[in-house]
């Protein structure tokens, strides 16, 4: 091809990124699913906040010094993790894969137009993803470098689908439910199922630029898929630039349930980050509440639900709501559900400090998050139910596989940093015991590493 021509492709698709870029995404009334609910139907009245609001401040974040990696020997701590089912028991679990794309382009439909998905650092180093990576990364910024270094591969992509099932393996017996989030498309499902043996899984296709999606994956002894459906999440023009990763619901009939009508509903979320403004979070928890209102609506009693994924929430006194804590968990809530980990640490378990109590580690403060999460039904923390949560069956996975070992150093600033990055930096020193992030130019597991997020699990009882 001449160069003229050559330089006009690129012009041209440089271009229509940008144009996709300024685009909105989605209808502006944030009412309708992609398969449509009944447009007669106020979704709003569904919706409810705690009249007296649950501070953020009234929960305050894990201590670093709660967690105590030697607390138990190795093969204790393994033990401990490796929770295994019953019988008459659902394994429930959730894990942020943490950026699982493929190693390939993803253009999508939306809308009747073709939308380039921004999975650029994930690809294979040539001029044209360099060029990607200058135009949608601020230079010098870490995700420029990241994006300009990552030479991804198929080799390399099959690792990462690799390292995550040993991930999960590390759970014990396999969860008959797994929520995932930061999985790009069907063939990183497709790659993940064929190296873990899950039965079967449904995923979404949202309009998240990036391209990252949400899947369930569950197991066919114990559960039949009923139905599954994604959601939307839209509120005003809140995500007109810049929209979100949809909700996804599956309902599953429990074979071995005593009650021949009993549906177990599990809804997976990934809400928008902590970088987006709170009302978005909000605008995510009334969707959840939408979805547990329908679905009540149509079956009654027979239904219980589990939300499950990563509510990007935390303690902030900054942050005017809790969402999580002031929409699902809110006492004026006809539907009000119940933290699986805050009825794990009721009980005081002394093993309990084994774990970090987070599922992530933000290293430019060196604090623990909790940000993934699992909830249920509040009638499950009873006997009401057909499920009941076990809660001392609650783990966040910190096994020694999936953690590593680093020093980080304190700037004048106050902000933190990796020690082999800055081995000039003078300041506080400190040796922390963190995931095991993944390393997208590793070629062997002992590099590869995991996600940025440890898995979590529950048991639940079936009557």
């Amino acid at each position: 091809m001449n160069n003229w021509k050559m330089s006009s492709l690129r012009i041209a698709t440089i271009f229509s990124l940008l144009m996709v870029a300024l685009g909105g995404c989605g209808s502006k009334d944030g009412k309708k699913t992609p398969k449509g609910n009944d447009p007669v139907i106020d979704l709003s009245s569904f919706h409810q906040v705690c009249e007296k609001p649950d501070r953020p401040g009234r929960t305050p974040a894990p201590k670093l010094e709660d967690y105590n990696p030697k607390l138990l020997s190795s093969s204790e701590l393994k033990e401990f993790l490796a929770v295994k089912t019953g019988a008459k028991q659902i394994k429930v679990a959730s894990y942020n894969f943490y950026n699982h794309f493929d190693y390939l382009h993803d253009i999508e439909s939306v809308k009747g137009k073709k939308e380039h998905k921004r999975d650029y650092t994930w690809l294979p180093i040539d001029n044209w993803k360099l060029e990607m990576c200058d135009l949608f990364n601020r230079p010098g910024s870490f995700y420029h470098r990241q994006c300009r270094t990552t030479d991804y591969s198929e080799e390399k992509f099959e690792l990462k689908s690799r390292q995550l099932s040993h991930a999960i393996d590390l759970l014990g017996d396999k969860p008959d439910v797994l929520a995932v989030q930061e999985i790009e498309n069907t063939i990183a499902a497709n790659s993940f199922k064929g190296v873990s043996g899950s039965d079967d899984y449904v995923m979404t296709t949202s309009p998240d630029k990036r391209g990252l999606d949400v899947a369930i994956f569950f197991e066919t002894e114990k559960l039949k898929l009923i139905d599954s459906e994604e959601y939307v999440v839209q509120e005003k023009d809140l995500f007109t630039t810049k929209p979100t990763r949809n909700l996804l619901r599956a309902n599953f009939k429990v074979l071995n349930s005593s009650n021949p009508n009993a549906i177990l509903s599990v809804i997976a979320v990934h809400w928008p980050s902590l970088g987006n403004s709170n009302d978005k979070r909000e605008a995510a928890a009334k969707r959840v509440q939408e979805i547990v209102g329908l679905e009540k609506q149509k079956h009654g009693a027979n239904v219980s639900f589990v939300a499950l994924g990563d509510f990007n929430t935390k303690p902030d006194p900054k942050i005017d709501r809790n969402p999580v804590r002031e929409y699902l968990m809110c006492k004026n809530w006809d539907h009000r559900m119940v933290d699986a980990q805050d009825a794990f640490e009721a009980l005081k378990l002394p093993e309990r400090n084994a774990m970090p109590r987070a599922t992530q580690w933000y290293f430019i403060q060196n604090v623990w998050e909790r940000l993934d999460r699992i909830l249920v039904s509040e009638n499950m923390a009873s006997e009401n139910g057909d499920f009941q949560l076990v809660p001392e069956s609650f783990r966040i996975n910190s096994a020694e596989d999936v953690m590593t070992e680093l020093e980080i150093v304190k700037a004048p600033n106050g902000r933190w940093s990796f020690r082999e990055d800055n081995p000039d930096l003078k300041g506080e020193v400190k040796k922390v015991y963190v995931p095991y992030d993944s390393n997208f130019n590793a070629l062997t597991a002992d590099e590869a590493g995991y996600s940025d997020h440890m898995a979590i699990q529950v048991l639940l009882n079936v009557k």
